[in-house]
């Protein structure tokens, strides 16, 4: 008998932020070790800066991870929380 895999939560990044969720990605990232590091504040929200963290970058020639500014992101709820390996450059908490 086949087992189903769990099916990731999917929220708003606003969502993840206010629960203290500081990695997200897309569910449609080609790479399952994408993903979006967050600095959250001490109020449950983030920003100014996304950081991304793709492998891929490196070869091809990019650095990482890429530092975003950003105001908004939109309401739709398809971020998921990423629980994959951290990017070695990824040193925050």
């Amino acid at each position: 008998m086949k087992t189903r895999a769990k099916k990731a939560v999917k929220k708003t990044i606003d969502e993840w932020a206010k629960q203290g969720v500081s990695r997200v990605r897309l569910a449609v990232w080609a790479n399952p070790e994408d993903y979006i590091r967050l600095d959250l504040t001490e109020r449950g929200t983030f920003g100014p800066w996304l950081h991304l963290y793709a492998p891929c970058q490196a070869l091809l020639g990019y650095p990482t991870p890429q530092d975003v500014g950003v105001w908004t992101v939109g309401p739709q709820p398809e971020w998921e929380q990423y629980t994959g390996p951290r990017h070695q450059k990824d040193e925050h908490p």
